[in-house]
């Protein structure tokens, strides 16, 4: 637990709470995760060294990753791996917001994950709910990208270890 001897000082951005600390780690973790598993994706489906595709954005890379997936998979896992890749563009935006702002109210007047007060940052009001939300969302997301791998193995391979040895069984006929 922080002391609260630590949390004095602060002006403008008062030093946050531990439940925005664990709220924020949870976002930040899976999405860690997930940004490592379409990274290894990448890797397998256009062969590259990571090196080369890591200065692009996260939405160029699923993107190429869809593209690949498109390309090389038969229909059936193609279908599938591109409907998880659209939800996990779907969820970016809430990543993007918890990592990179604090959310204040939406158009309707209800709180976001961190309210601000203006001019300053004085209030906030956590809603620690809506960021484990978005964290189990990004958990679903990367949660339906291994079960893709884990079926198709289980179909094309059931003795395989790694994704390096399904994607090319999945590949078009």
């Amino acid at each position: 637990m922080m002391l609260t001897a630590n949390r004095k000082g602060f002006r403008m951005m008062p030093a946050i709470s531990d439940n925005e600390i664990f709220g924020i780690g949870l976002v930040s973790f899976n999405w860690a995760a997930l940004e490592n598993l379409i990274e290894l994706l990448n890797a397998t489906a256009t062969a590259e060294q990571q090196v080369n595709y890591q200065r692009s954005s996260f939405v160029e890379r699923v993107q190429r990753l869809k593209k690949e997936a498109k390309a090389q998979l038969n229909e059936k896992w193609a279908t599938r791996l591109t409907s998880a890749l659209d939800m996990v563009l779907s969820v970016k935006g809430h990543r993007d917001q918890v990592v990179h702002w604090m959310w204040s109210e939406d158009k309707d007047g209800n709180p976001g994950v961190s309210n601000m007060g203006s001019p300053r940052f004085i209030e906030r009001r956590i809603d620690y709910g809506k960021l484990k939300e978005i964290a189990l969302q990004i958990d679903r997301s990367h949660t339906r990208i291994w079960d893709i791998f884990y079926e198709a193995g289980l179909e094309l391979n059931p003795s395989f270890t790694v994704i390096r040895e399904i994607w090319p069984l999945m590949r078009r006929g």
